[in-house]
């Protein structure tokens, strides 16, 4: 719970974008602009995630990381209506959306290997 060293992320902001985003007709400017994509090389990989940085006005709180299940062939881009919708809410945390190795634009690739049966 609270003060036990958990985090906390109230999710009625986010919830109320969300769905002022995908069921009204004319929905908010998305602030597109502010989803950023951030490229760090660390020995030999390259790990690609898109960015939607803390308000400056609400007191920061500890990053959000996105991991896509792994196997499934999903990227960070299938996060995006969520990165949307979380910068639109003014968040006070940073949050990251990660391609793991061999998805979406991070490397190396997998190589295939095909057996013949």
């Amino acid at each position: 719970g609270v003060g036990s060293g958990e985090i906390y992320m109230p999710l009625h902001t986010l919830a109320s974008a969300l769905l002022a985003a995908t069921t009204s007709a004319v929905s908010p400017a998305l602030p597109i602009d502010v989803i950023r994509t951030r490229l760090l090389n660390y020995n030999g990989f390259t790990y690609t995630s898109s960015v939607v940085p803390a308000s400056a006005a609400s007191p920061a709180l500890p990053p959000v990381v996105l991991l896509p299940p792994i196997g499934v062939g999903i990227d960070r881009t299938f996060c995006r209506r969520l990165l949307e919708a979380w910068a639109i809410a003014s968040p006070s945390a940073t949050l990251h959306a990660i391609d793991v190795i061999g998805m979406g634009d991070s490397s190396p690739k997998p190589r295939m290997k095909r057996r013949l049966l």
